[in-house]
């Protein structure tokens, strides 16, 4: 048993052993293979020849693959030939299209030969020499040319953008051999296109300077020329020099200035050199120096119109500066007087619970009159600043705006406080209303009381009660029926004596002293103890009856 086992044991690792060997035999023969997958020309031979040696060295040894690795090895060297007929056939049109490019640049080449000739007669000193229709002639030849030479250089440019990526195919080397010189590759020709180009560049911008710099020499020649006029026609005597008299008529003709004797005196003596007169060379200083002159006078006669106008805007500003403290005064007359209305209201506020409703109706009336005659005068005097702007210089107005910002300011400040003012208004007739409905209150109770008074000592029912207040017997009750009965109905004998009191006294009125006050609200708090004493009395007595 044991010896089956072990011979088991054997076979299986005899079998593991062989498969090993199999499997490397089959990695070293397909690594070649895929070698092959990327070959190129000048390697082909080499890999061929490792992959015949491989198999000759591990194909027996794949054992039951060796026939699918022959197959694969087979397929590799098919594709790998496959592959070098498709490179050779990528660069066979590489070449082609190569030369195809190469006539292309050569007839852009010639192209800017011919352009560099058409320019050549403006390049070195013979150019400067060139009138101005010689000169635009030849430019327009140029551009002529440059046009044909910019047609050939761009179908350069389209062949290679159609045809580049075909063309680099020629370009590719194997690795560490150095490019051939004669070898025909697109990158040469890029170099001899760009090098073509900036030479057309260079040319055409040659034409186009030497046409700008030709019209401005002409143009500086017709100056010059009448510049030359010019001193001729003042050079009266044809000495070619301008003397005193004839530099005072340049002065005045040209300029309209009447030139200073020392001013004329300094030019003869600087310019001309203590000599007879201003030459033809010196002519353009002889115009500066009289420029200078007269723009010395006239910065005269400007800071003459400065200083008057500096002054009359100083006049302006203090005239201006009374109206903004006309303006002022009038803020602070508000101020005031919104002062006042507030001293007045918390005055009043300070005494409200002393005050009749009347009295608080009156001053809520009054201060909210204050407060709208004042805002009233706030809207005055903001026209007031705002019209200041008005007809004011330019030079002032950023004055006159700090002034009434000033103004502006003080003025928003009132608002608040009117806002206060009509709200402690608001507080007095509220407060007002308040002590009108306890006034109410109290008056009915008290008209209550006088009702019960009377019918508990006339002993009536409640349509007695009725009879009596209605005089006229229309089952109706009126005011004036109402307020006489309260003259002459019956009183308890403590309301008659506290009435008589009253009349001893005269009018009646409110004890301000809080101790009074308390006694006679304590006075009618008795009173009416009494009287709910005496209603349950009678009620209790009216039981049995019922």
């Amino acid at each position: 048993m044991q010896q089956r086992q072990e011979e088991e044991r054997r076979r299986r690792e005899a079998q593991m052993a062989q498969m090993r060997i199999e499997q490397g035999a089959c990695s070293n023969i397909r690594r070649v293979i895929l070698k092959l997958r990327m070959v190129r020309p000048e390697t082909f031979e080499d890999l061929q020849k490792e992959l015949l040696e491989v198999l000759q060295r591990e194909l027996a040894n794949c054992g039951s693959h060796a026939e699918v690795i022959k197959q694969e090895a087979d397929m590799g060297l098919q594709q790998a030939r496959q592959r070098l007929e498709q490179i050779r056939q990528e660069q066979l049109r590489a070449e082609e299209h190569l030369k195809s490019l190469e006539v292309l640049v050569d007839e852009a080449e010639k192209a800017g030969k011919a352009l560099l000739e058409e320019a050549e007669p403006l390049q070195g000193k013979a150019a400067l020499e060139m009138k101005l229709e010689e000169v635009e002639a030849t430019a327009k030849a140029v551009e002529d040319v440059g046009v044909n030479a910019r047609e050939k250089m761009q179908a350069c440019t389209v062949f290679i953008l159609q045809k580049g990526v075909e063309m680099r195919a020629a370009d590719s080397i194997p690795p560490g051999q150095p490019q051939p010189e004669d070898k025909l590759t697109l990158s040469k020709l890029l170099v001899r296109i760009n090098d073509t180009t900036k030479a057309m560049d260079a040319t055409l911008q040659l034409a186009k300077s030497s046409k700008e710099r030709a019209a401005k020499k002409l143009e500086a020649e017709k100056k010059v020329q009448v510049v030359d006029e010019l001193f001729k026609k003042y050079d009266s005597d044809k000495d070619g020099m301008l003397s005193r008299k004839e530099i005072e008529k340049y002065a005045k003709g040209e300029f309209n200035f009447d030139i200073s004797k020392d001013v004329v005196d300094d030019i003869m003596k600087y310019i001309a050199d203590g000599g007879k007169g201003v030459k033809r060379v010196d002519f353009q200083k002889l115009k500066v120096d009289i420029g200078i002159a007269r723009e010395q006078i006239q910065d005269g006669k400007r800071k003459e119109a400065r200083l008057e106008r500096e002054k009359k805007l100083a006049e302006m500003k203090d005239e201006l500066a009374k109206k903004v403290e006309e303006v002022v005064k009038q803020v602070d007359a508000v101020e005031e007087k919104i002062t006042k209305v507030e001293t007045d209201t918390s005055a009043r506020a300070m005494k409200v619970k002393e005050l009749t409703s009347e009295d608080m109706v009156n001053t809520a009336e009054e201060a909210e009159k204050g407060v709208m005659a004042v805002r009233e005068e706030v809207l005055e005097c903001r026209k007031a600043s705002t019209d200041l702007m008005e007809g004011a210089e330019a030079e002032l107005k950023v004055w006159l705006f700090g002034e009434q910002k000033k103004i502006e300011f003080r003025l928003g400040r009132f608002e608040p406080r009117f806002a206060k003012a009509v709200t402690v208004a608001s507080m007095f007739r509220a407060e007002a209303k308040k002590k009108d409905f306890e006034g109410l209150v109290a008056l009915e109770k008290k008209a209550l009381k006088l009702l019960k008074g009377h019918q508990r000592v006339k002993d009536l029912t409640g349509e007695e009660l009725f009879e009596a207040v209605d005089a006229d017997k229309d089952g109706k009750l009126n005011q004036t029926e109402w307020l006489a009965f309260f003259k002459t109905c019956e009183r308890s004998p403590k309301a008659e004596k506290k009435k008589k009191e009253e009349a001893e006294d005269g009018e009646a009125k409110k004890e301000e002293d809080g101790d009074a006050k308390k006694e006679e609200e304590g006075e009618a708090k008795q009173e009416t103890d009494a009287d709910k004493k005496e209603e349950a009395k009678e009620e209790k007595e009216e039981a049995p009856a019922a």
